[in-house]
């Protein structure tokens, strides 16, 4: 993004056309929901928030610029940029910022570890601080361009290398979704069975009520009841966390063939 700021200073270019390009594909595609789906927002946001919970959107937004401390890194230079008389898309973007930052306190924050919901404002914070960063370094004087890059890169390394250690200590790898579920995995054998069973066993209109509505559904191809809400939207919107929505007398309703219980 910074070699990207210097190129548009440097020959004067315009970003009026790529930001148009961007904006129309997501505007229509926001149409198309409101018309198929009524609703603008997915399924998915509600399964997998905590369905507009303040205090647990807060603690994840505290707890996700703790681990990721690019944000605290990039801070000084953010704040910089801001104050920056010619950075005049700074006011928009910091309030572009906060109200996504209160999007997701309100929403109860994400249940995964790693901080995604923050990357949807990430570029609209780089540009900010990209623009405060060149700023600085211009007014040091002695520092050449690329001696300032390479600063900028070394402070990302390390930025990395503490983000993966505090990950590793707070999450352990194994436990991470992506990697419970990989193949090297003591559970994707396991999962792999079970869907290969009901290939062969069950019929294709039978029900199944389960919580790995992924790779045992897909092989097994049966019509599932997804207990997690990811693909049930009464699920979805119960109140608290996914994984800890849930409700028996709706999936009894529900007559399954099949209730996949993993222990």
């Amino acid at each position: 993004v910074y070699i990207m700021y210097i190129y548009t200073r440097k020959y004067n270019t315009k970003l009026i056309c790529p930001v148009l390009c961007s904006v129309f594909p997501f505007v229509a595609y926001l149409i198309f929901r409101i018309l198929y789906y009524n609703d603008i927002l997915p399924n998915t946001f509600y399964a997998k928030s905590a369905s507009f919970d303040a205090k647990t959107g807060l603690f994840y937004l505290i707890n996700s610029l703790i681990i990721f401390n690019h944000y605290f890194i990039a801070l000084p230079f953010f704040i910089a940029g801001f104050a920056c008389r010619g950075m005049r898309s700074a006011p928009l973007i910091c309030g572009m910022t906060g109200i996504y930052l209160l999007f997701i306190i309100l929403a109860g924050g994400d249940w995964m570890p790693a901080a995604r919901f923050l990357c949807n404002i990430s570029p609209l914070l780089c540009i900010v601080t990209a623009h405060g960063f060149h700023n600085v370094m211009s007014k040091i004087r002695g520092i050449p361009g690329y001696a300032a890059i390479a600063i900028l890169i070394c402070l990302l390394i390390a930025g990395n290398v503490y983000t993966v250690r505090k990950i590793q200590e707070k999450y352990p790898f194994s436990h991470w979704p992506w990697k419970s579920l990989s193949i090297e995995s003591p559970v994707f054998p396991h999962y792999l069975e079970m869907g290969m069973w009901m290939r062969e066993n069950l019929r294709r209109d039978d029900y199944v009520a389960l919580g790995e509505a992924g790779l045992i559904p897909y092989v097994g191809d049966v019509r599932i009841i997804d207990c997690f809400g990811l693909m049930d939207k009464f699920i979805a919107n119960l109140p608290g966390m996914m994984h800890y929505k849930f409700d028996a007398e709706y999936l009894l309703r529900r007559e399954p063939d099949y209730i996949l219980l993993i222990g």
